[in-house]
This record gives structure tokens, C-alpha cells and sequence, in this order.
């Protein structure tokens, strides 16, 4: 085997497990909810993270000074995410199931072109929207009942709703970023940023629930999968092969999570996953395709 045949299948081998860490951290975050709430969950989740990553980042030299200009911008975007967002989803994660979140939250890539299209006038295709279409019928039929009931909780979906619409907005951002740093320079400042918004959050809502809970190994592994894999290693693994294989071949891979989530939830947590379901999830899947497929023809 040729050493750009081993390269290529390396770089194939770290999107693959960024998508796995990313499926499984949905399941890990509801295991840990049954130890903490979810504003002491994600507080300690991107205290970790931001510790980590600045580790990561001056090991590695790669955390560069900032432009004046550029740090407003980043302390705006912080709000957007890890801090807006990661609060939506982790609280959204106690009303609704594991699958249903990951579903919703995969829409993010659908949502970004729509966004792009209407702040910054980037050209959406007929593929695009066609993929739109297909995947929005998907998600319904995961979170309609047969008898067109919500099949999770009302809250639940407004709360991942408003976390796709924050990480729209980052995306829409952070887009421009790129152009003047590295990508794990950006994300090192937002989660410290984004920890420094989190230390009020954690003393008010926090800190009753950390030191009434007592630490234990389960709960510790937990902590380090959301933290240090989830949060940090997942990211420097997808931007790593990002610069490999590019965007679009990269984000392709974005839409086996709902189906890596479904098959940790129904193994790990017991979820039951009915028919609909997973016809939902491969319309999903199948939109997600098209609208990845639109954007490699461009």
C-alpha cells in the first residue's frame, strides 16, 4: 500500500472518529445529567475543555495573538457558541431523547446555506433546496407521533432549535475568522471566553449541585469524554482532515451522527426505536446527501 493510500485512509479513519465521539457524547450527556444538572454538566464541560485546549494549543504552538479588531468579534461569537449553544442543547437533553437531539442539531448544515443565502447572499441551489425539503419531512416524521402528536417534549425541541440557530450564526462568523487564524487558535479563545461567561452561570445555578454530588469514576469518565473528546479532540481531528480532503468531502460525514447516536442510544440507554423513526432518520440522512452533493458539484 502507497504511503498517500495510507494517508488518505489515516485521514478518512480521524473524520469517522470525530463523528463517532460526536454521536456517543449525546449519550454521554444524558448519563451524566442523572448525576448533575444541566447547568453544572455543561459548566464544567467547557471549564475542561478551555483548560485542556489552552494546554493543547501552547504544546503545539498554536495559539496566535489576536487583532484588536477581531476581539470584540470573538467575545460576540462566544455567546453564540460554546455558550449559547452547548446550554440549549445539554438542557434540551432532559425533556427530549438522545436521537431525537442528534437529529435536530444535523440539520445545522442544512440551515447554514438558508442563513447564508439571506445575510450574506451566497447563491443557494435547487439541490439545496430540495435537500431542505427532503430532510425537514424526515424530521417530522422523528418527532410526530402516527396520530401527528409531538413525540417528545414541546420545550425539548425549542431548546434544540434555538441551539441550530446558534450555531448557524457562529458558523456565519466564524467563516470569516478562518481567513486570519488557525482554526484551533479560534476555538482555544472561544471555550476560555466562553468559560469566563459560564462562572457566573455556574456560582448562581451551579455550584449547590457540584458539591452536593460526589465525584466517581463513572461520573469523572463522563466528564473527560464531554471535555477533552467531545469538546477538543473531535474538532482537531475533523479540522486535521479537513485541510486533507476538504469541506465538502469532510461534511459528508456529518450525516451518519444521527445514525451513529440511534445505535449508542437503543444500546447504551435502552431507547426505543420505532420504524417511523428510522425511515425518519434515513430521510434525514438521505436530504443531508443531496445538500452535501449540491455543494461538491459547486
Amino acid at each position: 500500500m502507497s504511503a498517500s493510500v495510507k494517508n488518505k485512509s489515516f485521514t478518512y479513519a480521524m473524520v469517522v472518529a470525530s463523528m463517532v465521539i460526536w454521536a456517543v457524547s449525546y449519550i454521554w450527556v444524558k448519563q451524566a445529567l442523572e448525576y448533575y444538572g444541566p447547568f453544572t454538566l455543561v459548566c464544567l464541560r467547557i471549564f475542561l475543555a478551555s483548560i485542556f485546549l489552552l494546554g493543547i494549543s501552547l504544546i503545539f504552538k498554536k495559539l496566535k495573538r489576536i487583532k484588536k479588531r477581531h476581539i470584540p468579534v470573538l467575545f460576540a461569537l462566544a455567546v453564540f457558541d460554546p455558550f449559547g449553544y452547548f446550554l440549549c442543547e445539554n438542557y434540551s437533553l432532559q425533556f427530549t431523547s438522545a436521537t431525537v437531539a442528534s437529529v435536530i442539531i444535523s440539520t445545522i448544515p442544512l440551515i447554514t446555506p438558508v442563513a447564508a443565502f439571506i445575510f450574506i447572499r451566497e447563491r443557494l441551489s435547487l439541490l439545496n433546496i430540495i435537500g431542505i425539503v427532503i430532510s425537514f419531512f424526515g424530521v417530522m416524521l422523528v418527532i410526530v407521533k402516527p396520530d401527528f402528536t409531538l413525540a417528545t417534549s414541546p420545550l425539548g425541541l425549542i431548546l434544540l432549535f434555538s441551539a441550530v440557530l446558534f450555531a448557524v450564526a457562529y458558523t456565519l462568523v466564524l467563516l470569516k475568522l478562518t481567513k486570519y487564524y488557525h482554526v484551533i487558535t479560534i476555538i482555544t479563545y472561544l471555550t476560555c471566553i466562553s468559560a469566563v461567561y459560564f462562572i457566573p452561570v455556574f456560582f448562581t445555578l451551579g455550584y449547590n449541585d457540584f458539591i452536593s454530588t460526589p465525584l466517581t469514576t463513572d461520573l469523572v469518565l463522563l466528564l473527560v469524554g464531554l471535555a477533552v473528546f467531545a469538546s477538543s479532540l473531535a474538532f482537531i481531528l475533523f479540522t486535521s482532515a479537513l485541510k486533507v480532503i476538504g469541506a465538502s468531502k469532510s461534511n459528508v460525514f456529518s450525516n451518519i451522527i444521527p445514525v451513529f447516536t440511534a445505535i449508542f442510544a437503543w444500546w447504551l440507554l435502552s431507547e426505543v426505536i420505532t420504524l417511523q423513526m428510522i425511515i425518519g432518520i434515513g430521510i434525514v440522512v438521505g436530504g443531508l446527501l443531496l445538500s452535501q452533493l449540491s455543494i461538491k458539484n459547486k
